[in-house]
């Protein structure tokens, strides 16, 4: 019997031990894909959306692009120099800075134009090129769209212009 139970004993061990090895080399390798370019852009611009979608505004802003920065705040500065010939553009982006009752506006009227799980749910994603500084995410919903990420300050950053 102490045969038979030393055997035993042996062998689970064994197994557990070949169970846990692979799970660890799993593990590793799955941690080394998280830090690919892809996968890194990927995650990026599905933050992005799903910011959107939660009405996370200040990390939605934090993901743009600084083109995208300037353009937005262009495009409402010049918005509102319509209506309110006084307003100067460093209180626009003073407003955008502070996440103020202008920029809550701009990302909630931005939502009525645009439904987040488009991109989400409804959206094939696959990678386009990738260079070191920028990159295309091919967005098919019913036709492709391309989603340009750009590398500003070692973050990947959504392009929305």
């Amino acid at each position: 019997m102490k045969q038979k139970s030393k055997f035993y004993c042996t062998a689970v061990l064994f197994l557990a031990f070949l169970f846990y090895s692979n799970f660890l080399n799993y593990s590793i390798a799955y941690a080394g894909n998280n830090n690919e370019p892809e996968a890194i852009i990927l995650d990026s611009a599905e933050k992005f959306f799903l910011s959107l979608k939660e009405g996370n505004y200040r990390t939605v802003w934090e993901l743009l692009s600084e083109k995208s920065h300037k353009t937005i705040i262009e495009d409402v500065y010049n918005a509102e120099k319509k209506i309110n010939s006084e307003v100067k553009k460093e209180e626009v982006i003073q407003d955008f800075g502070n996440n103020g009752k202008t920029f809550d506006l701009y990302w909630r009227n931005y939502l009525k134009n645009f439904d987040p799980d488009l991109a989400l749910k409804k959206s094939v994603w696959k990678m386009g090129e990738v260079k070191a500084d920028k990159a295309v995410i091919i967005l098919y919903i019913e036709g492709d769209a391309e989603l340009k990420m750009y590398k500003e300050d070692g973050k990947w950053r959504v392009g929305l212009v």
